[in-house]
């Protein structure tokens, strides 16, 4: 049996192929949607939970404990909260795992209590390190492919005494955006269209 924790990438690679119609539905709970947020970049996994989660809207006091709350209080309110919002949740994975990245163990998310989510972010240190690093290089590298994309711009809508020079250096800028474009695919999975 493959734990959460010993799943290799090859065996997620495989889970969130074979799951692209439960992406379509929106549907990230269970094994195979936890395999997929664990694919996912944060900037998706936000918008997946501000969409689709059944959350969107609640107080946000239903899955904090206030101040000066009893624990058996707090515990009550907080199982209907996962009850009500997060049992239903066609995205609770992806809420888990924006909290898991986030390092964020306060509060109810994906349904998982403050204690589920300490014990989780502790024992997929590595892992959620490794995410956030990606997480960080996919942002650096828009960043990047945008930057070259407006330089192209730039130069090509420059008056220029020098039109061969100029017709140069666009040249040149739309090799280095053509560069960062051709390498971002290669990484990501894109083929070439037929």
């Amino acid at each position: 049996m493959t734990t959460p924790d010993s799943t290799t990438t090859k065996d997620l690679d495989a889970l969130a192929a074979s799951s692209v119609h439960e992406l379509a539905a929106g549907n990230l709970t269970g094994p195979i949607g936890h395999a997929v947020a664990r694919l996912m970049r944060e900037p998706g996994l936000r918008l997946a939970t501000r969409l689709y989660g059944e959350c969107a809207g609640a107080p946000l006091e239903d899955f904090y404990q206030g101040d000066n709350e009893a624990g058996a209080d707090w515990s009550a309110r907080r199982k209907a909260a996962i009850d009500e919002y997060c049992t239903p949740c066609p995205v609770r994975a992806a809420c888990a795992e924006l909290a898991f990245r986030e390092k964020n163990t306060h509060g109810v998310h994906g349904g998982l209590t403050e204690e589920a989510l300490t014990v989780l972010v502790k024992v997929q240190h590595l892992r959620l390190e490794a995410a956030r690093d990606a997480d960080k290089a996919a942002i650096h590298g828009r960043q990047r492919r945008m930057d070259t994309a407006a330089e192209v711009l730039k130069l090509a809508l420059r008056i220029s005494k020098y039109p061969q020079q100029q017709a140069e250096a666009v040249r040149a800028a739309a090799q280095r955006r053509d560069a960062l474009r051709a390498d971002h695919r290669a990484r990501t999975g894109w083929t070439t269209a037929a």
